[in-house]
């Protein structure tokens, strides 16, 4: 695959696993498994996408896959999952990681200029 779309099935089989995996052997509550495999469907539907399009993947050092936008959607999701699964004091962790993912995309910005 040419696309980007291996990361993205990757992550999504990454989420949809944990879901299972914390449901199966931890007990994991019915909000956050659901919450968990939700997205790792989604991802999964996603990566199928940049599959059938077949975009041929950007140059390096254009912005594709950075570090700053994987922290920004990791750290988008663990907003969702902390706060769903154990209240508002779990999505720190994922706050922090918005910010900095936000600052990398200004800097890469400013950088393209």
């Amino acid at each position: 695959m040419r696309t980007g779309a291996l990361p993205l099935l990757g992550w999504g089989l990454g989420l949809a696993a944990v879901a299972v995996l914390g449901a199966a052997g931890f007990g994991l509550d019915l909000l956050p498994t659901l919450l968990l495999g939700g997205a790792g469907a989604a991802t999964v539907a996603l990566a199928g996408a940049a599959a059938v399009t077949r975009r041929p993947r950007v140059a390096a050092g254009t912005g594709e896959l950075s570090l700053a936008t994987t922290a920004l959607a990791v750290g988008a999701c663990a907003i969702v999952v902390g706060a769903g699964a154990a209240g508002a004091g779990f999505a720190a962790p994922g706050v922090l990681l918005v910010v900095l993912g936000a600052g990398g995309l200004v800097a890469e910005r400013r950088g393209r200029r």
